[in-house]
């Protein structure tokens, strides 16, 4: 059996844009005809690489739902919306609606509303009346406004309150509560909506949910479809202890594909090379042995060659969790690349797997948080919050490429944080005779310019090293 829901995790709308939004910070939320067009292509693609659904934050809100929140409409914004669900519909593709519980999005109705207010401007208090009115106000708004298949529900991701009243619940006790009630919320109402859970920001990075607190997470799934251990930072289902957690549940059980980039939205969308097939696909293996059935499997901007070739061969792997992955990789730069001869084939499927493990083979995978120079320390603090029992488990699921926020393009802390000035100097090497493979054969496809796409890549991510190491 393979998995039985494999969502393309959009994340914010304008992540998956083939331009730059250099001049706003993220997460920016606009529509404009470039995106729908976006939108469109990558539709396609994920329709064709199997997947049935997508999940996208930022539709009609990022920071702010507004107090009147019908004027989230203002100018032409449910008609840019619904133009978007109905693309994903006339494609077979369910539209998965990511909603913040408590946070993201209430940050003005916290400012306008002192009976929500906590101990945290971005997350309205757990034990106030008044906040669970606004959240039922927003669900009722969204259901009732535009078609959505289903909904993503995240309560904890920018923390949490930890007023008197709140502070009497751990952290796995709140969050699932939360989310356990507007799931049944949503369920009294609109009972064939698809809902998920995601537990993004639940535990610190590094820790593990204590098998005593398992009982909160059950209780949850019994009002759920899916509970999603996405991994971001860390997965908070010890690995060693997911097949029995998940015996328990009574939904599916799901995670991320174990590593992502997280698209960086001020980049050039042509500044990084970095598949990662055998990555992701030995991490969804063990997930579906595990008892696994469920993959939001992150999306970005297909321009960029590495990152069209993940999306679209994690989809087969979802599709045929038993396939060998070389396979899929080749049955993927087939479809995609169009190599004139079996030999040009065999040939860029080396060369994406090189240059996979040419940046495997020289990261360092622990982030080491209370090293880092403190001018890049600063933006993933914000983020999250370590594990102080072990730090050593500050493994990025998702990687960063820049600072998450600011305005202008960031500095490339990826290979800064991520990579010692020996690890830039050997990945330099390998993705210079990776070029030099990329030469002799690139005029073996028809392949929409993607070739040169990824010459393009490849030099980018070198004059970024040559940069740090100067």
């Amino acid at each position: 059996m393979n998995f039985s829901k494999k969502i393309a995790m959009g994340i914010w709308i304008n992540d998956i844009k083939n331009t730059p939004l250099s001049g706003s910070n993220w997460p920016d939320v606009s529509i404009d005809g470039q995106l729908l067009d976006d939108c469109n292509n990558i539709f396609n693609l994920i329709k064709k690489a199997g997947y049935d659904s997508v999940d996208l934050f930022g539709l009609l809100a990022g920071h702010d739902w507004p107090p009147n929140i019908e004027s989230v409409f203002k100018d032409n914004r449910k008609e840019q919306v619904n133009q978007i669900i109905e693309m994903a519909h006339s494609k077979g593709i369910d539209i998965i609606f990511g909603m913040g519980i408590y946070s993201w999005g209430f940050d003005e109705i916290i400012r306008h509303d002192p009976e929500v207010r906590g101990t945290n401007p971005s997350a309205m208090c757990g034990s106030s009346e008044a906040s669970k009115k606004w959240q039922e106000k927003v669900i009722e708004f969204v259901a009732s406004n535009i078609d959505v298949d289903g909904f993503h529900l995240e309560a904890s991701d920018q923390g949490r309150c930890s007023c008197e009243k709140c502070a009497k619940e751990n952290n796995v006790e709140y969050y699932s509560r939360l989310n356990k009630e507007a799931a049944i919320f949503i369920k009294d109402r609109w009972p064939d909506k698809y809902l998920l859970v995601n537990d993004c920001g639940y535990m610190a990075w590094g820790d593990f949910v204590d098998k005593k607190d398992f009982k909160y997470l059950y209780d949850l799934g019994n009002h759920i479809d899916a509970f999603i251990d996405n991994g971001n930072h860390g997965l908070f289902i010890n690995e060693s202890d997911r097949k029995e957690f998940i015996k328990g549940l009574n939904c599916e059980f799901g995670s991320a594909g174990g590593f992502w980039v997280y698209p960086p939205q001020r980049w050039d969308r042509l500044r990084w090379f970095l598949p990662y097939i055998k990555k992701t696909g030995n991490f969804l293996k063990s997930l579906h042995d595990d008892g696994g059935r469920v993959c939001e499997f992150y999306l970005g901007p297909t321009i960029n060659p590495g990152t069209e070739i993940n999306i679209y061969a994690g989809g087969l792997i979802l599709s045929g969790i038993e396939r060998n992955l070389e396979s899929i990789l080749k049955e993927t730069l087939k479809k995609l690349y169009k190599p004139y001869k079996d030999s040009y084939l065999e040939s860029i499927a080396e060369i994406f797997l090189d240059a996979e493990d040419a940046f495997f083979n020289n990261w360092e995978p622990c982030i080491k948080p209370f090293e880092l120079p403190e001018e890049f320390a600063a933006d993933v603090e914000t983020l999250v919050t370590w594990s102080k029992n072990t730090p050593e488990r500050t493994v990025p699921g998702e990687l960063f490429l820049e600072p998450l926020v600011g305005i202008g393009p960031g500095e490339p802390i990826y290979l800064i944080n991520n990579m010692t000035e020996k690890g830039r100097k050997s990945y330099k090497k390998d993705l210079e005779g990776i070029i030099m493979q990329i030469e002799e054969i690139k005029e073996g496809f028809d392949d929409g310019g993607r070739i040169s796409r990824i010459i393009t890549c490849i030099k980018n991510v070198i004059a970024d090293i040559n940069i740090i190491n100067k």
